[in-house]
């Protein structure tokens, strides 16, 4: 029986809802022209939007939109998207309008009168953080069903129409202007920096009878409640603060930016600017007020793992700092929008100053990276890796070490980047831990054990590091074409090391034509060997991040043409057969010997 009585009432609603859908076919319409005359008073629309508002799809579906069970719109939600324009009177015709949020972006000239005329059903009016000028209309006393709204941060002048007492009281809120406090504290203003103050709950605010000794004494009211309750919301706000120390970006301890301040920056975040985009986010280039450079990392929201991966970069690059790594200025974070200000690496990353267009190699300071640059670019990814292993105040294993996530500064010092993959390692970890997460990294670069094991380890970095290193040393990608039915791009190299390395290392770095060249050439050989100990099958046969260092360390002395007694043979290739390793030579040199550790490695 109550099957039968669920299913009638259903078709009751079902007959009611779609009877009543039908009969307002016209009100839709009006809806709808209402919102399409909006969106071209909108005259500037940086993130694209607008784009879902055009006539040929249902309006309830476009981005800000919700529409009742009547199909007529019943909420406007778009705030911090950047917006810049005018206040559509129109917007007035909206009669089941509940909700009308334009907070946060730029609209100027004044609040239309006629937006006050026939929205009888709205609840919530946010036009705080905006350009809007002139008076507040009289007849916004006219919604009688208002509760909160917010006007601050705009250049309303004029006084605070006192038919504001008409709003309904009980349970009502007015937002007041900034709380200084609070706006200088630099904490995030989730909707209105002064809060809401409850109004008078013996009835309406009183009217004009009431005389300006009433009137002043209701704006001492208001003022004073206005600081209590910012100075409670601030204390609020710490201890949420303090709860959530470790995922907040405001524990990078930099002073924060506004959204307004990087748009502008970046010119609205134009295309000009755009420096890359990745899988969870763009990066364009912006200039600050005092001309500083700046890179803002700009995640995409759509992302289910972008906010993630912004809270894992926050927490490790709140706790490291080195040379190698890359520096955070400072970050901007709201609902809407949350984006890190990197510095600027005006020579971009590894990624594309080794694989740009061949004529392009021989123009100086780009994709123009002779052999000594090489190494010191990868004596620098090491360093910066042996410091997250090793000596920060936390073990951070990177998970994604590939070219693209190293940037070049002026002196083609190479920093570490991207964090939003890394993991950080427990204090009895024993350089492990298990990820509850997807496999991470990038293609050609994993660690073969991260395919059968959610154990993370230093040493997945380590055999990424080898597997870059081949590719700074033979300009191949992991990934390329040839690399194919079980032949990858270690394999590739190991058959023909070291007896014939020259057929696989990079071209413009094999110069063996007498003189100095078969330092040159030894010194490949041994990059290569580090390479291939970098990049075994087990992780227990790989070096540590901080041998790696001393290796390349080694190398690098030699290249620079240190004075050591040992003489090389003409033919690099003997060198491979001597007793003595470069790599004890050079630590020879600093008053130490790695003979302990170096023999157990072999290729």
């Amino acid at each position: 029986m109550k099957i039968i009585c669920y299913t009638v009432q259903f078709f009751l609603l079902y007959h009611s809802v779609f009877s009543s859908a039908n009969t307002n076919n016209n009100d839709s319409y009006v809806d709808e022209q209402a919102l399409l005359v909006f969106r071209n008073s909108i005259i500037s629309d940086p993130h694209k939007t607008l784009s879902t508002w055009t006539a040929n799809t249902n309006f309830c579906t476009w981005i800000g939109i919700t529409c009742n069970l009547l199909m007529r719109v019943s909420s406007i939600d778009i705030g911090s998207r950047g917006f810049k324009g005018y206040i559509s009177p129109f917007v007035g015709n909206l009669s089941h309008l509940e909700k009308f949020n334009i907070s946060n972006n730029t609209f100027q000239g004044g609040i239309p009168p006629q937006l006050c005329h026939k929205l009888g059903n709205l609840q919530e009016l946010y036009l705080w953080g905006n350009q809007l000028s002139g008076p507040i209309p009289a007849s916004i006393g006219n919604y009688s069903k208002l509760v909160l709204i917010g006007l601050s941060f705009n250049k309303i002048n004029g006084t605070v129409p006192l038919e504001l007492g008409n709003l309904s009281i009980c349970g009502g809120m007015l937002y007041t202007p900034a709380c200084p406090s609070r706006e200088k504290s630099g904490l995030p203003i989730p909707g209105e920096s002064g809060g809401p103050i409850p109004g008078e709950s013996g009835g309406p605010l009183p009217g004009k009878s009431g005389g300006q000794g009433h009137f002043n004494v209701l704006f001492v009211y208001i003022t004073v409640a206005g600081m209590v309750y910012c100075l409670y919301i601030a204390f609020l706000w710490k201890c949420y603060c303090g709860s959530q120390k470790s995922e907040l970006s405001d524990d990078l301890g930099h002073p924060r930016i506004s959204y307004k301040e990087l748009s502008i920056a970046t010119n609205g975040f134009a295309k000009g600017n755009l420096l890359g985009v990745g899988s969870v986010g763009s990066v364009y280039k912006g200039v600050l007020d005092d001309g500083t450079l700046i890179a803002v990392k700009v995640l995409n929201l759509h992302n289910n793992s972008a906010y993630n991966s912004f809270i894992t970069e926050c927490r490790v690059l709140r706790k490291v700092m080195h040379r190698n790594l890359i520096r955070v200025i400072t970050s901007c974070s709201n609902l809407d929008f949350k984006g890190l200000v990197l510095e600027f690496m005006c020579n971009g990353n590894l990624e594309k100053q080794l694989h740009c267009d061949t004529s392009m190699r021989n123009i100086g300071g780009v994709c123009n990276m002779n052999l000594q640059t090489r190494l010191q670019i990868a004596i620098d990814i090491a360093r910066g890796l042996a410091y997250l292993h090793h000596d920060c105040s936390i073990q951070v294993v990177h998970c994604d070490l590939k070219p693209s996530n190293v940037l070049l500064d002026y002196y083609m010092t190479a920093r570490l980047a991207d964090f939003g993959n890394a993991q950080i390692l427990s204090e009895n970890s024993m350089h492990t831990v298990s990820s509850p997460k997807t496999l991470k990294g990038t293609l050609g670069y994993i660690a073969p054990e991260y395919g059968i094991s959610a154990n993370v380890s230093t040493k997945g970095d380590v055999y990424s590091y080898g597997i870059l290193l081949l590719e700074i040393l033979t300009r191949k990608r992991p990934t390329h074409h040839m690399f194919a039915d079980g032949l990858n791009l270690r394999i590739w190299v190991n058959m023909v090391f070291p007896d014939r390395i020259a057929e696989v290392i990079d071209n413009s770095l094999m110069q063996c034509n007498g003189g100095a060249t078969d330092v040159i050439c030894h010194c490949l050989i041994e990059m290569t060997r580090v390479a291939l100990l970098c990049t075994k099958a087990s992780p227990t046969d790989r070096p540590s991040m901080a041998q790696v260092v001393e290796l390349l360390e080694s190398i690098d002395m030699t290249l620079k043409g240190s004075r050591l007694e040992t003489k090389y043979p003409s033919d690099p290739h003997q060198m491979l057969g001597g007793t003595t390793s470069v790599t004890n030579r050079g630590n020879a040199v600093r008053g130490h010997s790695t003979s302990t550790w170096s023999s157990t490695f072999s290729i």
